[in-house]
């Protein structure tokens, strides 16, 4: 006659299998967790820095409504200053804003390490409206090419971390 089930050796046996298993499901999930959370602030540091960029190519894709001449349209609305203050003439989406334009000032307070987004109308006397875009700021460097219409940016953070785009306007 034959017997169902299993024999108390076989019992232990896929006990200590599956104990196994569960030990080293266990040992990967930490470990993954581990990495995840050692490279999450330097992913969302990355993230903001390639936000930041997108909105100085949002700026600087905005088009050129207030131009004089051909030659020197792109000239009028892009500044950057000796101190690394990238500044972009923009169109306004503000409706009190009489002429349509303003001014968008990207510029890093060194000490603190916050790169700020400030927002100037023209010939508005209040002060401009300042957005904090980005933190843990080491660097920030902007450079232009007025011959090849190109603007490089960089930034980089405390950690090392360097996120560089090159922007080239219509």
């Amino acid at each position: 006659m034959r017997r169902r089930g299993l024999t108390l050796i076989e019992l232990l046996l896929s006990l200590a299998l599956l104990g196994s298993l569960c030990s080293l499901l266990t040992a990967w999930l930490v470990t993954t967790s581990r990495i995840v959370s050692e490279h999450s602030p330097r992913l969302k540091w990355q993230t903001a820095a390639r936000t930041v960029l997108s909105l100085i190519e949002a700026d600087l894709e905005c088009g050129d409504f207030d131009a004089r001449s051909q030659s020197n349209r792109h000239a009028s609305r892009i500044e950057i200053s000796d101190e690394g203050i990238l500044r972009i003439q923009c169109r306004s989406n503000a409706s009190n804003s009489s002429s349509g334009a303003v001014t968008h000032e990207y510029a890093l307070d060194g000490p603190a390490g916050v790169l700020s987004l400030n927002i100037i109308a023209p010939g508005d006397s209040a002060a401009p409206f300042t957005r904090p875009l980005l933190d843990d700021v080491a660097g920030w460097l902007v450079t232009q090419d007025v011959e090849t219409r190109t603007i490089a940016v960089g930034l980089e953070s405390s950690s090392g971390l360097i996120v560089r785009r090159r922007f080239t306007w219509p």
